[in-house]
C-alpha cells in the first residue's frame, strides 16, 4: 500500500475534530474536576493514600482500580459501579472513601449519607439528626440534575442499617427501600435518557470480623483474629442476614473487607498523631524543636486496653495523654514565673509503668520535665489491713499459678484489695478456645480450686477462710455440665431429649452413676492442682508476697516472676495438660506456644 504525503497528514490532523477525551476534560473543568483519573497514575494515588492510611494498601489500590476504569470508560458498563466496603468499627472504610475522592479531584461530586439517619420509620434509629440533603430514599431522589454531565458518586455510610430482614428473618417491605436498589441497579438518566456514570460506595459491619461483638472489643494490640482477606461468599452470606437475595446481588460488583487493627497498624497510627501533634505544637509554640521517640509510641501502645474499636480509640489515647503532658509542663511553666513563649525545645518519651514523660528547655537553658501515668487505676480502694490482704495475696497468687501451668498463657492483670465489689480480688485471664475438650475443662476447674488449696498448703486447713465458698459452687457447676449439658457422663443417658443444653434451668435428675463421675472429677482436678501447687511452691510465694506489696501484678511482671522462680528440675511431676508450659522454657521456638484464647475474657475470683 502506498502512503500518504507527510503533508497531507498534517492538514488532516488539524483538520480533525476534537477526541472524545479532550471534550470530556473540558466539560469536567466547568465542573471542577481538573484532571481526569489516568491508568498511570493509580500507583502515585494509591502511594499518597497510603501515607495516611495504614495496613490497608491492597483495598486502597482496589478502589483506584475500579473506579480509574469506570471514569475513562463509562461505557463499558451500562450498570452504576458500586464499591461494598466491610469490616469492624474504625478500620479505614469511610476514611478510604474520602481520602480517594480528595485524591482523584472529586470530592465536590459526591453526596454523603448516614444510613442511620435516613432510614424508614418502622427501622431502629439512633440518631436523632435529619439529613440536610434530599434523602434517596424520597421519590424524586436525583442529584444529576445539579452537575449536568457529570458523573455521580453517592457514599451511603453505616448501610447495615437499611435492613430487609429483621433478626427473626421476616422480610421488611417498602417503597424507599426499593427506591434506593433501583438505584444501586439502575443508576441515573440524562434528559435524553442516556445512562450518568455512577458511583456508589456502601460501607458498614455485617459481622464478618469478631471485633464487632462488644465482648471482644477489649483486645491488646495484635490480637487480631480474622484474616486479611474475606471470601466474597463469607461476605454474601452475612448480607444475606439483613437482605433480601436480589438486594445482595445489587451489590455484587466489588466486596472489600477490611480486618481489624493488628499491633503494626496500631504503632503507625499513633507515630501519625504524634507526629501531627508535634508539629502543630512547633508551629502554635514557635518552638526550634518538638520530638518523640519509639518509647512514647511503646507507652501509649501499652494503655490502649480496647484497640478492637480501631483507629479512633488509638487517636482519641493518643489526644489526650500528650494534651495532659502540655498542661503540666505549662503549669509547672508558670509556676516558675514563665510563659509559653519562653520554651525553645519539647521531647516526648515514654517509660517503665507506662509513664510518658515530656521534657522542655527555655531560652534561658531552664530545663523541664513532667511525666503522667496512662496506667489504669484500680477500680475500688486498697485496703490496709495486712491480715485481710495477705490472705488474698496467697489466694489469688494460687488461681495465677495454675492458670500459666496448666493454661499456657499468664494472667493480664491481678488485683486484691479491692472494696465496693461481690469480689476482693481477681485474676483477669483469656480462656476461651473454639474446640472445649474434657481435659481443658478439667483443668479450669484446678484452676478454679487453686485458691482454696493454695491456702490450705500455706496456712493450713484450720486458718482457710470461707472465701473459697464460690469458688467451689463454680467448679462443681462445671463438673455437672459436663455431665449433663457436654456428653462427658454416662454415654448411654447422654442428656434428656429436647433437652437444651445451654438453656437456663434445672437439670436432669443424676443417677448415683453420674454422682460418683462428679465425685471423681472433682478428686482428678483438685489432685493435679494440688500436685502443681507444691511442686511450684517457691513460684507461688513469690507471686503472693509481689502482690501483698504492689496489690497488682500486670502480665509482663508476672512473666518475670515465672522466668526466677519457676522450678525446672529432672523428675519434676508433669500435668497431662492442654500445653507443654516446660517446653516453653527450654525451647524458645516450641511450637506449643498456643494462643488458647482470642475471644474473651475472664475474671477469676
Amino acid at each position: 500500500m502506498k502512503k500518504k504525503p507527510i503533508d497531507t497528514l498534517t492538514i488532516s490532523f488539524k483538520k480533525s475534530t476534537p477526541t472524545p477525551q479532550k471534550e470530556k476534560t473540558s466539560a469536567n473543568k466547568k465542573k471542577g474536576i481538573t484532571k481526569q483519573p489516568h491508568f498511570n497514575d493509580i500507583q502515585k494515588y494509591a502511594s499518597n493514600i497510603g501515607k495516611k492510611l495504614f495496613g490497608i494498601d491492597r483495598q486502597i489500590e482496589s478502589v483506584l482500580e475500579q473506579i480509574v476504569v469506570y471514569m475513562q470508560m463509562p461505557s463499558f458498563n451500562s450498570k452504576p459501579l458500586v464499591i461494598n466496603l466491610w469490616g469492624a468499627t474504625g478500620t479505614g472504610k469511610t476514611e478510604l472513601v474520602k481520602t480517594v475522592l480528595k485524591e482523584l479531584n472529586i470530592e465536590k461530586l459526591a453526596h454523603y449519607y448516614n444510613m442511620v439517619e435516613i432510614a424508614p420509620d418502622y427501622m431502629p434509629h439512633y440518631h436523632d439528626v435529619e439529613p440536610e440533603r434530599s434523602s434517596p430514599l424520597s421519590p424524586d431522589f436525583n442529584p444529576a440534575k445539579k452537575n449536568k454531565g457529570a458523573p455521580v458518586v453517592l457514599v451511603f455510610d453505616d448501610f447495615q442499617h437499611i435492613r430487609f430482614l429483621n433478626s427473626m428473618g421476616e422480610a421488611r417491605t417498602g417503597s424507599p427501600l426499593y427506591r434506593l436498589f433501583r438505584i444501586m441497579d439502575e443508576g441515573f438518566k440524562d434528559e435524553e435518557g442516556n445512562p450518568i456514570p455512577t458511583i456508589i460506595f456502601n460501607t458498614g459491619n455485617i459481622e464478618l470480623s469478631h471485633n464487632e461483638n462488644v465482648d471482644n472489643w477489649f483486645q491488646k494490640p495484635g490480637k487480631q483474629i480474622e484474616p486479611e482477606t474475606m471470601p466474597l461468599e463469607y461476605m454474601q452470606k452475612a448480607l444475606s442476614r439483613h437482605f433480601r437475595p436480589e438486594m445482595v446481588a445489587r451489590m455484587q460488583n466489588v466486596h472489600l473487607f477490611f480486618p481489624s487493627i493488628g499491633r503494626d497498624v496500631a504503632a503507625m497510627i499513633i507515630r501519625r498523631e504524634l507526629s501531627r501533634i508535634t508539629k502543630a505544637a512547633k508551629k502554635e509554640l514557635a518552638l526550634t524543636s518538638c520530638t518523640y521517640d519509639e518509647h512514647a509510641v511503646e507507652t501509649i501502645m501499652g494503655a490502649v486496653k480496647n484497640i478492637g474499636m480501631g483507629a479512633r480509640t488509638l487517636e482519641s489515647t493518643t489526644s489526650k495523654s500528650i494534651s495532659q503532658l502540655i498542661f503540666s509542663l505549662l503549669k509547672d511553666l508558670a509556676n516558675q514565673h514563665s510563659i509559653p513563649e519562653d520554651l525553645v525545645t519539647l521531647h516526648f518519651s515514654g517509660g517503665r509503668e507506662l509513664n510518658l514523660s515530656l521534657k522542655g528547655t527555655t531560652g534561658n537553658d531552664q530545663k523541664l520535665n513532667v511525666s503522667v501515668s496512662l496506667k489504669e487505676k484500680p477500680p475500688y480502694d486498697v485496703d490496709p489491713d495486712p491480715q485481710t490482704l495477705i490472705i488474698q495475696a496467697v489466694h489469688e497468687a494460687g488461681h495465677a499459678v495454675l492458670t500459666y501451668m496448666l493454661h499456657g498463657k499468664p494472667p493480664e492483670e491481678i488485683f486484691i484489695g479491692l472494696k465496693g465489689s461481690s469480689t476482693e480480688g481477681y485474676v483477669k485471664i483469656h480462656s476461651s478456645v473454639d474446640h472445649i475438650t474434657k481435659k481443658f475443662l478439667t483443668n479450669r476447674i484446678a484452676v478454679i480450686l487453686g485458691g482454696y488449696l493454695a491456702e490450705k498448703m500455706l496456712f493450713e486447713l484450720e486458718n482457710t477462710t470461707i472465701g473459697a465458698k464460690a469458688d467451689f459452687e463454680h467448679a462443681t457447676k462445671i463438673a455437672m455440665d459436663m455431665i449433663n449439658k457436654f456428653g462427658f457422663g454416662n454415654h448411654r443417658r447422654r442428656t434428656v431429649v429436647g433437652y437444651e443444653p445451654f438453656a437456663d434451668h434445672e437439670y436432669p435428675p443424676m443417677d448415683k452413676e453420674d454422682m460418683k463421675m462428679l465425685n471423681k472429677l472433682m478428686e482428678s482436678a483438685e489432685s493435679k492442682a494440688q500436685r502443681l501447687l507444691e511442686e511450684q511452691k517457691q513460684l507461688l510465694m513469690a507471686i503472693a508476697q509481689r502482690l501483698y506489696e504492689d496489690k497488682e501484678i500486670q502480665k509482663e511482671e508476672f512473666m518475670k516472676l515465672v522466668d526466677k522462680h519457676l522450678l525446672q528440675e529432672d523428675g519434676m511431676l508433669n500435668v497431662d495438660s492442654d500445653f507443654d508450659y516446660v517446653g516453653r522454657f527450654t525451647d524458645e521456638n516450641n511450637g506449643a506456644r498456643m494462643d488458647l484464647d482470642g475471644r474473651g475474657m475472664v475474671a477469676q475470683s
